[in-house]
């Protein structure tokens, strides 16, 4: 399976948002606005659905992915955004019966009750991901975004923040 590249058309792009849109924000030191400069700014974000793909398979393309990109990115001798072949982008799947845990249980999970997840039909894989025990399987939409944070104003954490504010809220709209 080839890599999603805006230079081969095999990434759509999501429309920006419009001029003066703001990340919903809850009170802390991160600050989500951007200014209408910044906004007019911020890249094209692409997507590409996959459908069904292995756990196992998709972290390897997400390494890959990074990977490119990452040197794509700072190989750059004039760091121009617009000259690069590869989006930023959302890649949406969904995974076979699988349980990840994270760093903080690996190697924690008593050995019966690993064999009790598989024995269920699932998979069981221990990843460098934060966070403990996670279930994912078909029906759930999985999304691993690929985006380089500094084109759209942003350190890690406001960008997890600005993912809670929006799934919270997007919950709350939809009930």
């Amino acid at each position: 399976m080839g890599l999603p590249c805006r230079a081969r058309g095999a990434v759509r792009h999501v429309h920006r948002a419009a001029a003066g849109a703001v990340l919903p924000a809850r009170p802390s030191p991160c600050v989500l606005g951007r200014s209408a400069e910044q906004l007019a700014r911020l890249p094209p974000v692409g997507y590409v659905y996959l459908g069904e793909v292995p756990y196992g398979k998709a972290l390897e393309m997400q390494r890959q992915l990074c990977r490119r990109r990452i040197d794509e990115i700072y190989n750059q001798p004039d760091g121009d955004r617009d000259s690069r072949a590869l989006a930023d982008v959302l890649v949406l799947l969904q995974h076979p019966p699988v349980y990840t845990n994270g760093r903080r249980n690996r190697g924690k999970l008593p050995s019966e009750d690993v064999a009790r997840l598989r024995g269920l039909g699932s998979e069981y894989v221990e990843t460098n991901r934060g966070g403990e025990i996670t279930f994912h399987g078909p029906g759930q939409l999985v999304v691993y975004p690929t985006l380089y944070l500094k084109d759209h104003f942003l350190g890690a954490k406001c960008y997890v923040q600005g993912l809670e504010n929006t799934i919270v809220e997007t919950c709350a709209r939809i009930g």
